[in-house]
């Protein structure tokens, strides 16, 4: 497969790989594999709640790999919440595993916001507390706060792309305004919520986001340009029906 750029240009090398021909990880390279801790039980066939989960564990599936802030960042929050909602409803579901990485240390209480209950309606698992993540994502969540897995992606800040996100508060509000609902409080208790809470990351980081296949070589990839954009949910599609 020949390597094209990934929708932002990056300006490091990846540790875990020798240097391609343009200097950075792009569609066509093997994805760096890692080993973290789950935060998460998302139900898969060996258990990985509370465990070490590496990347190689999912060769011979198809991958969708996320990089976050950090686990109190509300966009960040909101973009989960709204691929869980997606999640259920999607025929495609059951064919990707779906890893998302945050920098907030696991035991942190960072984590509380996304701790603080599912979405009304939504199927729960009864047999964890509310207290814990566990059996309320249809995917897996990591802690890595080394923050080593950043690096080997490559992962980028940009004070220009967190300040760009201001421009996007006003159309973002039906969606804060339901989130928060979900949470019992309203938009303006959400983001106190989220001013007071731990913030273990860079405040600058901007997302990305890979598809990876059954040979863990990446097929496609996704820079965001502000703190709020994520991969659109078309490029996910396609990838699972071969055509990315």
């Amino acid at each position: 497969m020949a390597k094209r750029p990934c929708d932002c240009q990056m300006s490091s090398r990846v540790a875990a790989l020798p240097p391609s021909s343009s200097g950075s990880l792009g569609v066509g390279d093997m994805a760096p594999d890692f080993t973290l801790p789950s935060v998460t039980n998302n139900g898969w066939e060996n258990n990985c709640g509370g465990r070490n989960v590496s990347l190689s564990d999912f060769r011979g599936k198809k991958v969708m790999l996320s990089f976050h802030r950090f686990a109190s960042c509300p966009f960040c929050n909101l973009a989960i919440n709204d691929l869980k909602g997606r999640y259920k409803k999607l025929a495609w579901a059951s064919k990707l595993e779906v890893i998302k990485v945050f920098p907030t240390p696991k035991y942190s209480e960072g984590w509380d916001l996304l701790k603080s209950g599912a979405e009304s309606g939504d199927d729960v698992d009864e047999n964890f507390p509310e207290s814990t993540m566990e059996g309320k994502y249809p995917f897996i969540i990591l802690s890595d706060d080394a923050e080593e897995t950043y690096t080997s992606y490559s992962v980028q800040s940009s004070v220009l792309g967190r300040l760009g996100t201001i421009t996007h508060i006003p159309s973002n509000s039906a969606r804060r305004t339901k989130f928060a609902k979900s949470r019992g409080m309203s938009s303006v208790q959400l983001m106190a919520k989220a001013i007071k809470a731990p913030k273990e990351g860079d405040l600058n980081r901007l997302p990305a986001e890979f598809l990876i296949n059954e040979e863990g070589r990446i097929v496609d990839c996704f820079r965001a340009k502000t703190i709020d954009e994520h991969i659109p949910i078309e490029r996910v599609s396609q990838f699972l029906m071969g055509k990315a």
